[in-house]
């Protein structure tokens, strides 16, 4: 009998992984459109205005501009649910590039139990260690449900 339980909770907690992973993937999955902010500024002005919102959520990037703070570089600006129903998991992606328009790498910021109408700040940050080389970003709304 003990065994018998023993098999069932180690059946009941793989589900729950397989389903935790199946639900992520579902998730990421999915394609952030990306779009270029028209020029970054490096001087902490915001730069043009980007309105997005994903397939799946409503969630809106209403401004955004490239800060850095020492030896790091951001994308800090506003998003808003512009829905009727709560985001349970909303992302925002940036892409970050040289001067050049290659692609240093990514960022990314995400918010849980975000209701209708509520505003978040978010700060993605460029995980590189060149963070001198970043001369301009891309922008978008990734994942949410």
């Amino acid at each position: 009998m003990n065994a018998l339980r023993i098999t069932m909770g180690r059946a009941g907690l793989l589900l729950s992984i397989c389903l935790v992973v199946a639900l992520f993937s579902a998730g990421c999955a999915s394609q952030t459109e990306y779009q270029d902010p028209g020029g970054a500024s490096d001087n902490g002005a915001p730069s043009q205005p980007v309105q997005t919102t994903s397939q799946k959520g409503e969630l809106e990037i209403l401004e955004h501009h490239l800060e850095r703070e020492y030896f790091n570089v951001y994308v800090v600006g506003t998003a808003k649910n512009i829905g009727g129903e709560r985001i349970s998991y909303g992302s925002v992606e940036v892409k970050f590039y040289d001067s050049e328009g290659i692609l240093l790498g990514n960022g990314l910021d995400n918010i849980n139990d975000l209701d209708p109408g509520e505003t978040w700040k978010f700060k993605a940050m460029y995980l590189g260690s060149d963070a001198e080389s970043v001369a301009s970003y891309k922008i978008g709304v990734g994942p949410s449900w």
